[in-house]
């Protein structure tokens, strides 16, 4: 599958982490998924390895596409 553009946004308990960003991610890609996961942590300036983190990924128009979380 070719990659798109999505919106994501990191998350912890809930809660929005940083600001929402665009970027285009193949979902059918696991590397590009977690590296897609590793980004948001970079954007949103989070240390450490996202354990308790979760990214939410949607289409612009606002279609959520999938939810990637951190493995404790």
């Amino acid at each position: 599958m070719a990659r798109e553009l999505v919106h994501v946004q990191l998350g912890r308990n809930g809660e929005a982490v940083g600001e929402p960003y665009t970027t285009a991610v193949d979902r059918n890609d696991p590397t590009d998924v977690r590296g897609l996961f590793r980004d948001a942590l970079t954007h949103a300036r989070v240390d450490g390895d996202g354990n308790g983190y979760e990214i939410q990924v949607s289409r612009p128009e606002g279609e959520r596409l999938f939810v990637y979380s951190a493995k404790n």
